[in-house]
């Protein structure tokens, strides 16, 4: 079978680019298949964070065709023309934000006019953490271009039939990645990282609002006392870092 992938990917950052690299390693295994990525995801004024792109020597690089443009139309028609000279027999969109629907939405139609490959949706989300005015307008356009669809969480599954009566779909929740390495003696992890605290608590990726880190920063004010934790935060803020600060400083959690 002849699959394409079109998401996110190396070299950009974040968990749909991971996860659309761990996808493509195992479709290759059995399967010709190409990834297709962003050569511009977000234009910089939008973007949060300090890089869209990885960097570091740790890095997992995989081959990836970066020729696609989020927000250029004449670029959505030699993306697809690049996706129907492959001649595949499945498309696979990565799905988690309404931004790319104009994009993903052009090219899938564009593909199943000219082609008989199938379109799958991989939705990390249907409804946005983050909304904005025209999200519905803008995923329901591209969720009536696909033929199926994979929800990676069970709220996922209930969002997509907000916006179709009888979607052909297989729920699969999202799996653990497998791409930060070998398991490491938790002893031997807290002497290389100089931590003596019996009981740890991790919050690992991008520090954004709906991630939650205010909610557990108060829940660790409230079982402070009867539970001896510290709390690693491990992650690039993609806003103000100084709401946070203030939250840990009122709650008297510096040591924490």
């Amino acid at each position: 079978m002849k699959i394409v992938i079109v998401s996110s990917a190396y070299p950009l950052r974040g968990g749909i680019a991971h996860s659309a690299g761990l996808l493509y390693k195992e479709l290759a295994k059995e399967h010709e298949t190409i990834l297709v990525t962003f050569k511009r995801q977000y234009p910089n004024f939008l973007f949060p964070g300090k890089s869209q792109t990885e960097s570091g020597e740790s890095i997992d690089k995989i081959s990836t065709e970066v020729i696609l443009d989020s927000i250029n139309p004449f670029n959505w028609n030699s993306t697809a023309k690049r996706i129907l000279d492959f001649k595949p027999d499945l498309v696979i969109f990565k799905h988690w934000l309404p931004f790319f629907a104009p994009c993903y939405g052009w090219i899938a139609k564009k593909i199943k006019k000219r082609s008989t490959a199938k379109l799958i949706a991989v939705c990390h989300n249907i409804i946005p953490h983050e909304k904005r005015i025209g999200d519905k307008i803008l995923s329901k356009y591209f969720l009536e271009k696909m033929d199926y669809f994979i929800p990676l969480s069970d709220q996922v599954k209930k969002d997509l039939f907000l916006f179709l009566k009888n979607p052909v779909y297989k729920l699969l929740p999202l799996p653990v990645f497998s791409l930060f390495g070998e398991k490491v003696d938790k002893q031997e992890a807290k002497k290389y990282l100089k931590l003596t605290d019996e009981k740890i608590l991790l919050f690992f990726g991008f520090i954004r609002d709906y991630k939650g880190l205010d909610v557990l920063i108060e829940a660790i004010s409230l079982v402070k006392k009867e539970l001896d934790v510290k709390l690693i935060v491990a992650g690039e803020f993609y806003e103000s870092e100084e709401r946070y600060l203030k939250l840990i400083t009122s709650y008297n959690l510096e040591k924490k």
